[in-house]
């Protein structure tokens, strides 16, 4: 509650009263000025805190995650080259199955190569044994004739 001073109204002197009234409401005014201030400057101190601490668990986060990434990236590299060496492996098996099934052609063509030519010895040995068999038969009968 300052004197008003507008107009006409100039204050020219001040007494002694209202200079220490001037003085002490100046005083109460910035000290109530300088509270907020150090309150807010308070608040922005915790919040700063608060951002901070924040901050740390991020990047703390951010480190566990990376950690993770680098782990999940050589499981996926080996998992890659097991994947590539299982490829190969079976290319190589195809090959393989390949080659035995052309060799069990070859050897089933071979084996009714073989059993043909048995067949074939079979009836020549059968018929030859029954052509020795008429042949001693017969001789038998001129031997028996003969005596």
């Amino acid at each position: 509650n300052f004197p008003d001073v507008r107009g006409d109204n100039l204050i020219t002197e001040m007494t002694e009263v209202d200079l220490m009234a001037l003085r002490f409401k100046a005083y109460y005014s910035e000290k109530r000025r300088m509270k907020e201030m150090f309150k807010k400057v308070q608040e922005q101190i915790v919040e700063y805190h608060e951002l901070l601490e924040y901050s740390n668990k991020m990047e703390s986060r951010l480190n566990k995650l990376k950690t993770w990434a680098r782990f999940l990236e050589e499981e996926c590299k080996e998992k890659s080259l097991k994947v590539s060496s299982l490829e190969n492996e079976v290319v190589d098996l195809k090959l393989n199955l390949v080659n035995v099934k052309s060799s069990s052609q070859r050897i089933s063509n071979e084996l009714a190569k073989v059993k043909s030519e048995n067949q074939l010895l079979a009836r020549t040995l059968s018929m030859q044994s029954m052509g020795h068999a008429s042949t001693t038969s017969a001789k038998r009968g001129s031997a028996r004739a003969i005596r």
